[in-house]
């Protein structure tokens, strides 16, 4: 049996392994330490348990790290079909859909905002991209225009329903019509 070791010297009981736990792929064995905490203030039993690494979760996840000027510190995200798209450039394709599908019921402005409890210069700016949509917001214009939140999102994001534009459209596709609508005047 294995003993533990903490500190560069042999502890005095052995370590057990209590479990394995699996992430993908990889199996990670968690150990039972009855020793003291090591110098880093943490035992081994604690950072078996901690599970991955920063780094294993990102490469894991296929992650890539990401300088957007808009946060101070680095971002991780998937490359979507091979290109990464900024914060900003995605909150302007929000509001483009957001405004093409307003205009698609033909509902004016004028009188969408109201619905929202909003006047029309502060609606304006969620489809100008200069104000953020919250979700509960999102939530609520989608039950206006009777949407799902797929018909605003997807053109901002595809890479969230497939591996590649044809797979992204087809999954959209199969799940508009799914979905069942009211008609429009």
């Amino acid at each position: 049996m294995p003993l533990g070791i903490e500190r560069g010297r042999e502890a005095a009981c052995p370590t057990l392994p209590l479990q394995i736990w699996f992430s993908g792929e990889t199996a990670y064995p968690i150990w039972l330490h009855t020793v003291e905490p090591s110098i880093f203030g943490r035992s081994q039993l604690a950072r078996d348990m901690a599970g991955p690494s920063f780094d294993d979760w990102i490469d894991q996840l296929g992650l890539r790290e990401v300088r957007d000027p808009h946060f101070d510190k680095p971002v991780y995200r998937k490359a979507p079909f091979g290109n990464f798209t900024l914060s900003a450039d995605i909150e302007k394709e929000i509001s483009a859909s957001l405004r093409r599908v307003r205009d698609k019921r033909k509902i004016p402005r004028s009188k969408f905002a109201p619905m929202l409890g909003l006047s029309e210069p502060v609606y304006v700016r969620y489809e100008r991209a200069v104000s953020k949509l919250t979700v509960g917001r999102l939530l609520h214009i989608c039950e206006l225009l009777d949407v799902s939140p797929l018909e605003i999102l997807f053109p901002a994001a595809p890479h969230l329903w497939g591996d590649d534009q044809a797979e992204a459209e087809q999954r959209k596709a199969i799940i508009e019509s799914s979905r069942t609508s009211t008609s429009w005047p």
